[in-house]
This record gives C-alpha cells, structure tokens and sequence, in this order.
C-alpha cells in the first residue's frame, strides 16, 4: 500500500525571517514545496491541495494505485476542516490522521528535521536566502530518499502492532 505523507513546517531563522514549508511524499518521490509567509487556514489548505498535491498524484498515481493509497496527515484543524476533508473525498484521496508531530506516523517530520538541518547551517539572513536555501533542498530530495521515508513508515507500523502500541524506538 502506497502512501503520501504531507505536512507543513515553519523554518525561522535567528534573524525572525520565516517561511512556511507544505509538501507531501511518496514512494514515487516529493511534490513541489509550497512556500509562504502567511498563516495558513483551511481555505490556504485547500488552495494547496488543489494546486499541489491534486497535479503530484495526477501524474505519480494511476487511479487504481490511489485507490490503494493512503494521505497521511494530522488533525491540524485545517486538515480536517468540513472543507478539506469534502475536497480530499470528492476528488477520491484517501485520508489517514496521525497525531501532531509524530515521526513514528508521519515521516515526512524526519524530512522537516533534515530540511531545518540544512538552513541552519546556512545561517541566512534573508528571505531571498532562506527561500533559495529551501529550494535547493527541494531540487536535491530524491526519490531514493522519499522512498526510504516511506517504506520506514511500513517498519514502525509493524513494531508498534507488536508493540500493542507502544513507541516504536526507530
């Protein structure tokens, strides 16, 4: 079963320069990075879904493989707004919560980790610096990489059914 993890981060730097991050993941690799400054409601969240996520499993997926799929979210209230929820239904994506923040059930946190990493290192001081920094990320993310992601999720989900639910350790 396929999988697509989504999420957003906020990436600040020392300077108060922020940027907001959405993307989802596959075992067919990443979507575009949707970046912006503004706070995102469920009305942002549904742009995104439309103009980002929609056009990534258009061309990744083929409808039968979406239907075996799986979105991968948490239940950010925008995430599960009326709104959100109709949209992701009425357009046949298949919807799984997880808790906020939870790398055991939403890998793309490790991703947020790695792309959080690598500004810092970058140490930029400005929002063209920032936002050249995160696209390089993004160009650099591989398939490979977005497929270990994934198939990670598969490892943890098998250590916490035997586990009776219990963190997983990984």
């Amino acid at each position: 079963e396929k999988t697509s993890k989504p999420s957003c981060v906020g990436i600040r730097e020392k300077s108060s320069i922020k940027v907001n991050v959405w993307a989802a993941i596959s075992c067919k690799g990443p979507t575009r990075f949707c970046l912006f400054t503004s706070n995102l409601n469920q009305y942002g969240y549904k742009y995104i879904l439309e103009y980002y996520l929609l056009p990534y499993l258009g061309t990744k997926f083929s409808r039968e493989e979406l239907a075996a799929s799986y979105f991968i979210q948490d239940n950010d209230p925008k995430h599960s707004s009326n709104l959100c929820t109709q949209f992701l239904r009425d357009n046949g994506v298949n919807w799984l919560r997880t808790p906020p923040n939870s790398a055991d059930f939403n890998p793309i946190e490790m991703l947020w980790s790695d792309l959080k990493t690598f500004v810092r290192k970058r140490q930029c001081r400005s929002l063209e610096e920032l936002t050249k920094t995160i696209r390089e990320f993004e160009t650099n993310l591989s398939v490979e990489k977005c497929r270990k992601l994934s198939n990670h999720l598969k490892k943890v989900l098998t250590i916490v059914a035997n586990n009776k639910g219990d963190w997983s350790n990984e």
